[in-house]
């Protein structure tokens, strides 16, 4: 009884990805669009139906919260995985690359608890409390001075990508903070005066979160097309041992005359 091994080799093309995480992506916002439309059809809002919770983007730790998380941690684990490449490459800005890693690492487990909402209430104190408009939800203060801070420390590793890589992450980086910014100031003039259970605000909200989304896959993408581009594509390898059985074969020749060994 022999084991042989068979393994079924898939290699990961950039489009073959995006174009299935765009799927996912866009079956998670038409679900939580269609709990948005029918919980306020019936009166309510998808904070107060305990089911639409599930569904709803806007929600926490529910379907679309455990896919972002699972976003933000596929681009992390990329990142790691191309600066260590870097580094046996001998290449310039592998730092770069390890930062880009650990700051999506934590932003997956921003994601998940929402941590940076904690800050609304210190930052509203400092701002008076009072009359915020766009910057009701006052986060966002400190998170603009983060992205500032983030673009001085990562130009001059975005000016040595490649030009179809820095365009890519520039895509990215415009999906992305300004869905959960440049959204987030919208929201906030909104929902100081009506609140945030309204229609427009969930509108609103669902935009946000699907630009955040989009953003991260094309960052991804961009991420894939880096890695095919200076190592070669990504290929997952599925191997199974299994077991064969072998008969035993007759001699060829006659049990008078042993055959030579």
């Amino acid at each position: 009884m022999n084991h042989a091994e068979e393994s079924t080799e898939l290699t990961l093309t950039p489009r073959f990805v995006a174009l299935t995480l765009g799927g996912v992506a866009a079956g998670v916002v038409a679900a939580s669009t269609f709990v948005l439309f029918v919980t306020h059809r019936m009166g309510s809002n998808p904070h107060e139906v305990r089911w639409a919770q599930f569904f709803y983007v806007d929600g926490e730790r529910n379907i679309p919260t455990a896919f972002s998380v699972l976003l933000l941690l596929m681009a992390s684990v990329l990142l790691a995985v191309i600066a260590r490449l870097e580094r046996r490459s001998a290449r310039p800005f592998v730092g770069h690359w390890a930062v880009l890693s650990s700051g999506f690492a934590l932003m997956a487990v921003d994601e998940g608890w929402s941590f940076h909402e904690k800050l609304n209430g210190p930052v509203r104190a400092l701002l008076g409390n009072s009359e915020l408009g766009t910057f009701y939800y006052a986060w966002v203060l400190p998170a603009i001075v983060l992205v500032a801070l983030l673009t001085l420390f990562f130009l001059r590793f975005l000016l040595q990508l490649p030009v179809r890589t820095r365009i890519a992450f520039l895509l990215a980086a415009f999906f992305y903070v300004g869905g959960a910014v440049g959204i987030e100031l919208l929201e906030g003039r909104l929902d100081e005066v009506h609140g945030d259970r309204n229609l427009v605000s969930g509108l609103l909200a669902t935009v946000q979160e699907a630009g955040e989304m989009v953003g991260v896959i094309v960052f991804i993408w961009a991420l894939l097309r880096y890695l095919g581009a200076h190592y070669g594509d990504l290929r997952l390898r599925l191997a199974a041992a299994h077991q064969v059985a072998v008969a035993p074969q007759r001699p060829a020749v006659s049990p008078i005359e042993p055959s030579p060994v």
